[in-house]
């Protein structure tokens, strides 16, 4: 007997039991306040606000800063770079929890993030990559 795999929605709610985050400051990513968010708005609406924009779903704090994003994905994983680099934007959060159907994956938002496939950088070197002072990849 085969058992279906587990819903993104599914393994955020357990990590949320799991790590005991509920008891905690994990607060819903939203764009406005709303009647959960309210009293926290002023201290945390404009990381509320950013997290939703990039595609947060909730957001743990700690002394008011973020420190957790936890976010769910309805693409593949090959899409999941894409995540992390919105994510690591924000610039203070040091964990990104990314869920997709059957995996939830943890990413260190302290690393520098990667260059996404098919996006043209800087070389870094003098005369790296297909043309002068860029690099498909």
């Amino acid at each position: 007997m085969t058992t279906a795999p587990e819903t993104a929605r599914n393994l955020l709610d357990a990590a949320y039991v799991g790590l005991n985050l509920a008891d905690g400051d994990l607060v819903e990513a939203t764009e406005r306040p709303t009647s959960a968010t309210l009293s926290a708005w002023v201290e945390k609406g404009e990381w509320l606000a950013l997290g939703r924009h990039l595609g947060a779903e909730k957001i743990f704090f700690v002394n008011n800063n973020p420190v957790v994003v936890f976010a769910e994905s309805k693409l593949g994983q090959e899409h999941w770079l894409s995540y992390f680099n919105r994510i690591w934007c924000m610039g203070r959060p040091q964990l990104l929890f990314l869920a997709g159907a059957g995996e939830l994956s943890v990413f260190n938002l302290t690393k520098k993030p990667g260059p996404e496939k098919g996006t043209t950088r800087k070389a870094t070197r003098k005369g790296d990559g297909p043309e002068k002072g860029t690099r498909t990849v």
